[in-house]
This record gives structure tokens, sequence and C-alpha cells, in this order.
């Protein structure tokens, strides 16, 4: 599957501005990524990437995007000094004409730092914003359209920055995917697991993996850091799930409910086309995966289960990966070297005792001795929020990048180990 537009596909170009938003820390790792694509601006902003892009460039990128959360198409901006103005302001956007009265809605609002403290709360912004849609619709039809705030056919997003000569400035978009992109459709939903999955694989894309080399997690939880690298080996659209549910008509992406996409020329056959092709294309990957690629192992056996559950429901040859009840501490290379990206226990819980941090400490103390004596030749990245924790690994560090998850603030280690 290549990363760049389908020739084929490419009969719109007339460009809008996207915002595509991430977790934080990875918007360099999705700045990359979209240098595949031809965007006629690119701008990497804090929790996202900001485009200008035609259609067909944007559909691209955000079926193939690993790391991206969302994607949100701008409709408008509003300029306004005060609160008051905002409503004023915001009904002169065509709301009547960009969503149809028996549509449903829902509003978020996002302040950036600077403006923050100028506002009493971004729920109030989002009402005033509310009542702007409701109001156009009222006075142009005499009619209004209802809230939903389950499963909205529009789910707009306010994002409130600093504008020009003490005025602020007020954004517009549109959620395009529905559920976020970083719900690929191999996990078992009954489960919560720790890690996100387009954040699993932003880790997997900061490391040094070869994608020939053995890939190894030894706390591998519930395998989102096992799948996602096995996506990223073989070039499969992390999305290739959801699009094979949507040509089954089991699942719909927002947009194809959105005026702007139905108003697209072709849009419906361009989007068929794109989900086809990469469906395929993945199919195909999956069936020429080898055996012993990709190793995991976990002290738990209902991880184990949770893992052999999700390498199945993506499809994934059972023989690509070997799984082993294990303590970390006692963990054994299964064969040459490679790369290790895991995610230890971090010790957040609040009724962590004193006695549950100590068996931290000494939990990693004792990886790092592993680490140190069984898998020379190895690149290990480890994934840390506690610094207290960091400390306790006894190596040198090769590098560290600052990561979010969700909001803890992390950071992803490299060690080089000899």
């Amino acid at each position: 599957m290549n990363m760049k537009n389908t020739p084929s596909l490419n009969q719109r170009k007339t460009n809008h501005f996207y915002f595509v938003s991430c977790p934080k820390g990875l918007e360099g790792v999705l700045y990359q990524e979209s240098l595949a694509f031809q965007f006629e601006k690119r701008v990497e902003a804090p929790g996202g990437l900001k485009l200008s892009s035609d259609f067909v460039n944007i559909l691209n990128f955000m079926m193939k995007s690993r790391v991206a959360s969302r994607f949100y198409r701008e409709l408008g901006q509003i300029h306004f000094s005060h609160e008051k103005n905002l409503l004023k302001n915001a009904k002169e956007i065509p709301w009547h004409k960009i969503m149809d009265v028996k549509q449903t809605f829902k509003i978020n609002c996002l302040l950036s730092k600077e403006v923050r403290p100028n506002f009493k709360n971004s729920h109030y912004l989002s009402l005033v914003l509310k009542d702007a849609i409701v109001d156009t619709f009222q006075e142009k039809l005499k009619k209004r359209p209802s809230i939903n705030l389950d499963n909205p056919h529009y789910s707009f997003l306010l994002r409130i920055d600093k504008g020009h000569r003490k005025k602020f400035l007020g954004t517009v978009l549109v959620d395009m995917s529905g559920q976020p992109l970083h719900r690929r459709g191999y996990r078992d939903v009954r489960h919560d697991a720790p890690m996100k999955e387009n954040l699993a694989a932003g880790l997997v894309l900061l490391s040094d993996w070869d994608k020939n080399s053995p890939f190894y997690d030894p706390f591998c939880g519930s395998g989102t850091i096992l799948l996602e690298a096995a996506l990223i080996k073989y070039n499969i659209a992390p999305t290739f799930l959801r699009l094979e549910s949507y040509l089954n008509g089991e699942d719909e992406f927002d947009m194809v409910h959105h005026g702007w996409f139905k108003a697209t020329p072709n849009a419906f056959k361009i989007f068929k086309n794109l989900a086809t092709e990469l469906v395929t294309h993945s199919k195909n990957a999956i069936k020429r995966m080898e055996p012993d690629e990709f190793f995991g192992s976990d002290i738990v056996q209902k991880s184990l289960r949770l893992t052999s559950f999700a390498w199945k429901q993506a499809g994934f040859t059972q023989t690509t990966l070997t799984l082993e009840k294990a303590d970390a501490r006692d963990a054994r290379p299964f064969g040459k070297p490679g790369v290790i990206v895991t995610n230890p226990p971090y010790g957040e819980r609040l009724e962590d005792s004193e006695e549950d941090n100590k068996k931290l400490q000494d939990l990693y103390h004792q990886f790092g001795e592993t680490l140190k004596n069984n898998f020379q030749g190895f690149s290990a990245y480890i994934i840390i929020s506690n610094p207290e924790l960091r400390k306790k690994i006894s190596l040198k560090t090769a590098r560290r990048t600052t990561v979010y998850n969700g909001g803890i603030e992390c950071r992803l280690i490299k060690y080089e180990l000899f």
C-alpha cells in the first residue's frame, strides 16, 4: 500500500483547511506521516497539525495515519471581543446550509492556554454557539435541530485562540471521523487497556526498529504495542477493520452524513474505492506475514488471552506471534537481537501503598538488570511516567522523548544494550 495518493482517485482539487489531532508529544510523528502527502500547507500545532488540502489527499491521510486521533474540517472563523459578540458573529455562518434541520449535533469547546483566563469556562461558550445555530434555523426555516450528545450527525468543535488587536479568534470545525481513529477494532471492548492504539503506534515509530529484526514486548498486556508493530511492518492500514465494516454496511464515518461530503463530486465513490483498495491490500499483506516475528510475555495469563484475541480479531496469522507467561524480570530473548518496546506498570493509582511503590521500584531495578544481562545487542524503549522509577533502571539513557499517555506526562527512554 503506497502512502501516497492513488492517482485514479485524484479528481478533486478544491482545498479546505483541516486540523488533525493526535496524542500530545506525537505532533512531530504526525508531521512526518503527512510528508507522504501533497498538502498545500502544513503547520505543526499543539496537539496536532493544521493542513490545507483537497478532499482526496485528506481522505487518504485520514485512512492511513497511525497516530491521528481525529480529523476536523474547518467550517468558519468568528472574530469577537467579548462573549456577547460571539452569538451575533457566529450567526454569520450559514448553519442552515451546513446541516439539515432533521440532523442532530453536539458542541465541544477548547480554549488555548493564552485565552483561558478571559473566560469563565468552555461549556458556556459551547452553549452560546449552540444558541447561534438554533437561532439561525429558527430565523431561516422556523424550525430547530436537536442536540444529541451520544451519537450526533455533527460533532462541532469551537476552538478559541488569541486574535488580533485584543480580539479572540473562534475557529469552528466539524469532526469527520466519528468514533476516534485510535479505535482500530481488534480489541476486546469489554476490557480497558492502559494505552490507546495510536500512542502505541507512535512509540513504535519513535523507535529505531528496522522492521526486519524481532520485535519484543515483555509487559505485553493486551498486546496493543505488538499489534501496532505488526500493522506498521506490513504497511496495513490502521483503519482496515473499520473500512471492512463500512463496506459491509456495519460502520460509518460521520462525514458521510455531512452536507459538504454529499456536495463533493463522487465523494461516496471515491471513499468506497479507497476503502476497497486498502482492505484488499491489508488482507494480502496479512497473507504474507512470516512465522516468529513478534514476541510477547506477561506474568498475567488473562493478558496473554487478550493479546491472542486481538491478534485473531485483526486476522493475523497466529504463527507470527509467540506468547509466553513469564515475569519480565526473568525475560530472555526468543532469538536474534531486535528491539524492545514496552509499557511497564506506572503505579499511578491513589490507593497504591508505600509497599506497592517499593515493589514497583524493585521491579524496575530488576528489569533493568535483566535487560543488561540477557539482551545484549538489543535496543530497548520503555515508556515511564515516574522519575523515581526511571532512576531505578541503572542503564545509560541513549535518548528520551516526552509523550503523554492520556493526561499523564511520560518519557520514552531508549537504552542501547551492549
